[in-house]
């Protein structure tokens, strides 16, 4: 079986990815120059646009959070992030999660989510903890190796552990 989703306002593709609705349905969200449709599936294995979110700025990422069931991170710039946002399938809501340069933004387990922003000691690094609210329950600090860090991922095995590399190819590890 093969459907078509479309992204929104029949502009390009720019990102999608699927995750569970607070429900349990299957979702996908695909995500458009300046927009993310939701699109979820129906008993009848139908697929339904649920909502549109718009923004003022371009769409560059789009990922749900992990461990929690219909919320989603949209990443928002141009060539570099300048905003981050969830997104709660359930509320149709939209909330800011951080604004300004960021580096590297990634979904970790437990419903949190880390960036990494330069700053004068080399990358600030935050965790913050979402909630289909879209309030941050909490936003945590972790400690900066002195470089900048540009890129994260989450590690599968560890679901406290975190990776990241700066342009040096050097690795760190929390």
């Amino acid at each position: 079986m093969c459907v078509c989703v479309q992204a929104p306002a029949g502009g390009c593709l720019v990102d999608a990815c699927c995750l569970r609705g607070s429900s349990g349905a299957l979702c996908v969200a695909a995500a458009g120059a300046w927009a993310v449709c939701l699109w979820t599936q129906t008993p009848a294995a139908d697929w339904t646009l649920t909502h549109t979110w718009a923004f003022d700025k371009p769409v560059i990422s789009v990922f749900p959070v992990p461990d929690a069931a219909g919320l989603l991170c949209v990443t928002l710039g141009q060539l570099e992030i300048r905003e981050v946002r969830t997104l709660s399938c359930s509320r149709l809501s939209q909330a800011p999660l951080c604004e300004g340069v960021v580096q590297a933004v990634v979904g970790v387990s437990r419903s949190r989510v880390v960036t990494s922003s330069h700053s004068a000691s080399g990358s600030t690094l935050r965790v913050f903890t979402a909630s289909d609210s879209g309030s941050t329950s909490s936003s945590q600090p972790l400690a900066s190796p002195g470089v900048c860090v540009g890129a994260l991922a989450p590690v599968d095995a560890l679901l406290d552990a975190l990776l990241g590399s700066n342009e040096g190819g050097r690795l760190f590890v929390w």
